[in-house]
């Protein structure tokens, strides 16, 4: 993207980070910056009806779930005979995978933006736990979204995207940046 917004821009988190020329300057406005959801959201609907020409959308949605924790026929067949009261035997080991599915699955999102013409491209990333106001993995703390492009990951978009798309997929070097649901 060009360093300098066109006429009539209206101000984007997303679009002033995907303008900024180098790492150094992406990971200090990354400490600083908190990207909204409609702020984020209308940056990937224009990317995807191609607003944002010459750059290109490209968008993946991928959900793991760990295939030990599928219940087996017989164990969802013991819930119903089990009947009413405390889960017991097989019953209870199908709740127990169940509950499990939901702590140890991923639901993964990952978004480029990239221009084929040039090796400029941005990738933004998260999961459902990314989302978490508390409990991820962000030492800062806070829901926040992955921020990765050419010049942070060092490859191209045609070697990149493959390993985004990978099952799991294969992420390269990014920043954290604070994401809000709000706005």
């Amino acid at each position: 993207m060009s360093d300098e917004p066109p006429a009539g821009y209206v101000r984007s988190a997303v679009l002033d980070l995907m303008r900024l020329p180098n790492k150094a300057a992406v990971q200090k406005y990354c400490r600083e910056v908190t990207i909204t959801g409609s702020d984020f959201a209308n940056v990937l609907l224009n990317a995807r009806i191609g607003a944002l020409a010459p750059f290109q959308y490209l968008v993946h949605q991928y959900e793991h779930r760990p295939l030990h924790l599928d219940p087996t026929d017989e164990e969802m067949g013991s819930l119903a005979q089990n009947g009413v009261g405390p889960a017991r035997g097989k019953a209870r080991k199908f709740i127990r995978k169940i509950f499990q599915t939901f702590e140890d699955r991923r639901l993964f999102s990952a978004h480029l933006i990239h221009n084929p013409q040039t090796p400029e491209w941005h990738l933004f990333y998260f999961d459902q736990r990314d989302m978490r106001q508390a409990g991820n993995h962000w030492k800062k703390g806070g829901s926040h979204i992955h921020y990765s492009r050419h010049n942070i990951a060092n490859t191209l978009a045609r070697d990149v995207w493959p390993r985004i798309v990978a099952n799991p997929p294969v992420l390269p070097r990014s920043e954290h940046v604070r994401y809000s649901h709000d706005g």
